[in-house]
């Protein structure tokens, strides 16, 4: 059960029956990485379209809007995954580093093997992205588990 404050309560179906579930490890923590990972999806573009519809318009704006989307998604991210996918209570400067410095990687390790994959092998750009992105996903998911959110 999860306690929402003025005495309601909800149960977290995610982690009912998986005892490491609640320990913020096993399958239950990577379907929370997962439902993160689509909400923040939807934060990054809600964030996106606005900031396309509320700044001036410039020669920058798409790339300022997407900036300004990625910080958000990056900050929804990282306050979800820490209390509710790994359910750390690590040290907070510490986390925020480390969570930054793996995001920083995984990105740069993407945009490589694209350009490895569609660029330079000429491979269809859009299964490999899906590939990239599937293995991507799934180190990122490993090094916030055993790294990042290690201090539980």
């Amino acid at each position: 059960m999860i306690d929402l404050g003025a005495g309601f309560m909800a149960e977290d179906r995610l982690t009912r029956h998986a005892p490491e579930a609640a320990e913020g490890s096993g399958r239950g923590a990577f379907l929370r990485f997962l439902v993160v990972g689509c909400s923040n999806t939807l934060v990054s573009f809600l964030v996106f379209h606005a900031a396309l519809a509320l700044l001036p318009v410039t020669a920058w704006v798409a790339g300022l809007s997407q900036a300004l989307a990625y910080l958000a998604g990056a900050v929804w991210s990282f306050v979800w995954s820490r209390h509710w996918t790994f359910r750390s209570a690590g040290p907070l400067h510490r986390e925020a580093l480390r969570f930054m410095l793996v995001n920083l990687a995984a990105l740069a390790a993407s945009a490589l093997a694209l350009h490895g994959l569609a660029d330079r092998l000429a491979f269809n750009a859009t299964l490999s992205w899906a590939g990239v992105t599937a293995a991507v996903t799934i180190v990122n998911f490993l090094l916030l588990r055993h790294w990042v959110f290690a201090g539980r």
